[in-house]
């Protein structure tokens, strides 16, 4: 799945690790930098939080620091289900990545949904 979103032009891998975690290794330099420089991405209606390995990483230490949360907004006014609308909602909870298809086609009127990615205090 991300190959097609990354299209890198070298050689690259994925070593799958516990807890959720991956390491990620490009053999060429502007593959890397393309992806670093997006930050997270959105695969699969799920965020791809890259970081950097840092030194002595130990899988076991390691809190997740971020909640995808499906937030709904029930009762709100038909007027405001622009899509544009919905993720400026999204953004005061936090990062917006993705509104509900059903919500951006207007099928059900009962609430909006927006996928947000919201830091874990």
């Amino acid at each position: 799945m991300v190959a097609s979103l990354w299209a890198p032009k070298g050689t690259w891998s994925i070593t799958p690790l516990r807890k959720g975690f991956m390491m990620f290794r490009f053999e060429d330099i502007e593959d890397y930098q393309k992806v670093w420089n997006q930050g997270s991405w959105n695969v699969d209606n799920q965020i791809l939080r890259l970081t950097k390995w840092p030194p002595n990483f130990c899988i076991e230490r390691e809190i997740q620091s971020h909640v995808a949360l499906w937030v709904r907004f029930p009762g709100l006014s038909l007027e405001y289900w622009e899509v544009k609308n919905l993720l400026a909602m999204g953004r005061a909870l936090g990062r917006p990545i993705h509104v509900d298809e059903t919500t951006a086609k207007r099928e059900l009127g009962f609430y909006a949904s927006v996928l947000v990615d919201i830091a874990k205090e």
